[in-house]
């Protein structure tokens, strides 16, 4: 008798980034991978200092080829918190915790809330062209309500690697810049990029 063993699935490497955060003290890092006949990975760990005290997020997405969202997972400590979330999309219907969340069904889009690494999935999934001003609503996780909320984006492409960003429900409004890789090098008074040497 032959056992057949199934391919194992190869992820590649594609892209990483180091932010430091501008507006308190903290720090992230993202990497990005290719999963064979699969799609995106994006993993990711934030520290930061927050009013209940310190925090520590790891976060895991995972996009189909097209960057749509398939399921994501964040889970560490703000202060005296535990941090446990599960999100994942199936035929339009969005779940948290195993929950359905009704009234994102038209959404395809999801935002961490906490990571400049979210705009690399939604500007590589459906990014302005030059001048031109695209709405993107987005699923947001909102750690501090444990919720899945829907929350528009605006993106204005000024330039190459620069688009201007609204997020009409936190008041920010900003131009961002781009590296190539997709990740974000800088959002001002948020997070600036740190370039290895």
């Amino acid at each position: 008798m032959t056992l057949i063993m199934p391919s194992p699935v190869m992820s590649m490497p594609v892209a990483s980034a180091f932010w430091r955060r501008v507006d308190l003290p903290g720090h992230d890092t993202a990497r990005l991978e290719k999963i064979d006949g699969v799609g995106w990975c994006l993993t990711g760990m934030t520290v930061f200092r927050h009013p209940q005290g310190p925090a520590s997020l790891t976060y895991v997405v995972d996009c189909d080829p097209s960057w749509e969202i398939v399921s994501a997972a964040v889970y560490g400590m703000i202060g005296a918190r535990n941090i446990e979330f599960h999100v994942n999309r199936y035929e339009g219907m969005w779940l948290l915790n195993e929950m359905p969340v009704s009234g994102l069904e038209h959404l395809c889009d999801f935002d961490l809330g906490f990571t400049p690494a979210s705009y690399l999935m939604l500007l590589k999934r459906a990014a302005p062209r030059l001048h031109e001003t695209r709405t993107l609503p987005v699923a947001r996780l909102d750690i501090e309500s444990g919720q899945l909320i829907e929350a528009p984006q605006i993106f204005t492409r000024t330039g190459t690697m620069e688009i201007w960003h609204e997020s009409p429900q936190t008041g920010y409004a900003a131009q961002i810049d781009l590296a190539p890789d997709g990740f974000v090098m800088r959002c001002p008074g948020l997070c600036e990029a740190v370039i290895a040497i």
